[in-house]
């Protein structure tokens, strides 16, 4: 099995985050293991990156440093590149991030073995239309939320399974969830 290139993506908001990415990249400069990182981690830990397209051409694994949401952003970022995402948690939930940063050198070690799986989970992909065009389409690992603006009256909504229409209701809003959206949402909640 070929190694692949591990690639960073790290909340450069959580100092915790880029305290864990630091000792990563240490350890891997001391083991012979190089990472990638986009422009921006890059940046911030003052490294050389590489573009986001090169970035996304060439990573074949991400550790993904910071949280859920962290890790919402890094498979909103990869999506149509065919990276796998592997979560250290620094946040709360660590539902989706479910590495421990104890454990973070042990992870990449079996990363680099190959021993580890693969889970995959269903992305929605949300469009807003008005007379027949799109205005506005997005991706989502977790749910998608329409809402009606505070002035706003009721809203028509249709909704479609592919081009197939499955009702129209009149609402104030509408969640769409993945089985990984509700999933959290419920753990969120305490259920």
């Amino acid at each position: 099995m070929n190694t692949p290139n591990i690639g960073m993506l790290v909340n450069t908001r959580k100092p915790g985050a880029i305290k864990m990415a630091r000792m990563l990249l240490q350890w891997g400069m001391d083991s012979g293991i190089a990472f990638l990182f986009p422009p921006h981690e890059a940046s911030v830990l003052g490294v050389q990156g590489v573009s986001d397209e090169e970035w996304k051409e060439t990573v074949g694994i991400a550790l993904v440093i910071g949280g859920d949401g962290t890790f919402l952003r890094a498979a909103r970022y990869i999506l149509g590149a065919s990276i796998l995402l592997y979560g250290i948690n620094l946040g709360h939930l660590g539902f989706l991030a479910s590495g421990k940063a104890e454990e973070a050198i042990q992870d990449v070690e079996s990363i680099l073995r190959g021993e580890y799986s693969v889970q995959t989970h269903r992305v929605l992909d949300g469009r807003i239309s008005r007379d027949g065009h799109d205005t506005y389409s997005l991706y989502a690992l977790n749910d998608l939320v329409l809402a009606k603006g505070a002035l706003a009256r009721v809203m028509h909504i249709e909704v479609h399974i592919g081009d197939k229409l499955l009702n129209t209701l009149p609402a104030d809003g509408i969640i769409v969830s993945t089985p990984t959206g509700s999933t959290a949402y419920a753990l969120s909640a305490g259920g």
